[in-house]
């Protein structure tokens, strides 16, 4: 009960230890790249690279700039679920905190759990994949525009990824006891 009662400081204290984690990420990349490492500071990338791409939509030029801008537009609506996702799982813990005290509601606590670090994990390796083509010194080659592309695609495809590593984590002593039972 004092858990639930408690779990809007819990989540507040969870979101800070996230947050100074997510600096020393940004830190380490401004130190690699000696630029910010955010999304405006990638956008600027992209809006510099589509001013030197060719204006025909059927070249290879006018095929990574339709992707691009789609993959924007999918990028947003996904990062806007996550942020609305998080700000639920932060409303209701008091709830997912009780159901931790009956076995047979403590896998919804789990789910809880689970969904809260998969999303507040997202937020790290986002940075860490950002600092890749902010990184590049070259900016205006066909190289730099397939790693601006593959970036893109890592961060759509990201949210699949993350659900399959992070999904895949269980209650190592509840497996256990099956096995000797």
């Amino acid at each position: 009960m004092v858990l639930a009662t408690n779990s809007f400081f819990l989540c507040d204290t969870v979101l800070s230890l996230n947050n100074a984690f997510t600096e020393s990420i940004k830190i380490a990349g401004k130190q690699i790249t000696n630029k910010e490492i955010n999304f405006k500071a990638f956008n600027e990338i992209v809006i510099n690279l589509e001013e030197h791409m060719e204006k025909d939509n059927v070249s290879l030029d006018g095929i990574i700039k339709g992707f691009i801008s789609f993959g924007a537009i999918t990028l947003v609506i996904n990062y806007a679920v996550r942020y609305v996702t998080i700000i639920f799982g932060i409303i209701i813990s008091p709830l997912a905190i009780m159901f931790a005290c009956s076995d047979v509601t403590k896998g919804i606590f789990k789910s809880w759990i689970r969904m809260m670090i998969i999303n507040l994990c997202f937020q790290w390796i986002v940075l860490v994949l950002l600092i890749i083509p902010i990184s590049f010194k070259e900016q205006s080659g066909d190289w730099f525009k397939i790693i601006i592309v593959g970036t893109i695609y890592l961060l759509y495809k990201m949210n699949q990824f993350i659900q399959e590593i992070f999904g895949k984590i269980t209650d190592y002593n509840h497996s256990v006891d099956r096995k000797i039972f």
